[in-house]
């Protein structure tokens, strides 16, 4: 689900007021967080944040938001017994570890990251979960929104496929 107009507004916003909170923050806003988090350079990550909300609200507004990313899954087939699928981004590792379990080959490897990245791509159940690779990583990658939770079943159904078609040396 790409965000709305209104809720890109409201981060821009959120984010900036964030940017001057941590450019100088107070004794109590410091003392309120440990150890690990005083490491973290906020005031660049919030300027990130609202560079990434701008450049999607300039894209809503342009009438160029787009709910679908587009990548390549490649299967590269060694007779009847082995194949290398490319697909363009971090698997989660289950599932790599089911597209090897369905292959019908004996042996299978994934390789990430071919003709490119759409960035992680998570199981179902991390969509679920939640956490930095399904709620935040996206935005590195200047996309609107995380995968939805059907990649997951479409990668399988589309291996399986280009598994089938590259049988008899066809």
């Amino acid at each position: 689900d790409v965000p709305s107009e209104q809720e890109l507004l409201r981060l821009v916003e959120f984010h900036r007021r964030e940017v001057e909170r941590w450019r100088s923050p107070d004794q109590e806003t410091l003392s309120g967080i440990d150890w690990e988090d005083k490491h973290i350079n906020r005031v660049a990550m919030h300027q990130d944040m609202a560079g990434w909300a701008a450049e999607m609200l300039e894209t809503v507004r342009g009438g160029r938001m787009k709910d679908h990313a587009r990548g390549d899954v490649q299967v590269l087939r060694f007779g009847e017994e082995a194949a290398l699928v490319g697909v363009p981004g971090e698997l989660f590792s289950e599932i790599g570890i089911q597209l090897k379990r369905r292959s019908p080959l004996a042996h299978t490897m994934i390789c990430g990251y071919t003709n490119g990245t759409l960035g992680y791509i998570p199981s179902r159940k991390a969509v679920q979960e939640g956490g930095y690779e399904v709620s935040d990583a996206y935005k590195l990658y200047g996309f609107p929104a995380c995968f939805h939770g059907d990649t997951e079943e479409l990668l399988y159904r589309e291996t399986a496929s280009l598994i089938e078609r590259t049988a008899g040396g066809g």
